[in-house]
């Protein structure tokens, strides 16, 4: 779940993992993306987000359309990947999006070819 809506394109987003891990562990592929009321979108997708209804309602106080971002096939790294690996990268805060380098390395680090310039802190 966003409260802003996300590139366009977005096909792809990267999961970092926050302390103390710190690493990138994994990406999935974007089944679609739906903006609508939050009521809306908890009522579609409360039941399978990461969210208490609290916490979701904090998070979308004030706002009158939120974003939700279906989530498809996953691909969790063998192991974890530091920033520090895939260049200068800071760690994001919410929500990032990354260079085609960056894809590269994950993709010849772990044989699997990431396709799109999206990461993000934690999605659903």
């Amino acid at each position: 779940m966003r409260r802003v809506a996300p590139a366009d394109d977005l096909d792809l987003v990267v999961l970092y993992a926050t302390a103390p891990q710190q690493s990138v562990v994994g990406w999935f592929e974007v089944a679609g993306v739906e903006m609508a009321a939050p009521s809306t979108l908890w009522r579609r997708y409360g039941s399978v987000s990461s969210l208490a209804r609290e916490e979701f309602d904090t998070y979308f106080f004030g706002c009158r359309r939120g974003v939700a971002i279906r989530v498809g096939a996953v691909h969790e790294l063998p192991s974890p990947v530091p920033l520090s690996v895939l260049g200068d990268l800071a760690a994001p805060q919410g929500f990032a999006y990354l260079g085609d380098d960056a894809l590269q390395q994950l993709s010849q680090l772990h044989d699997e070819e990431p396709r799109v310039v999206a990461s993000g802190a934690s999605a659903g």
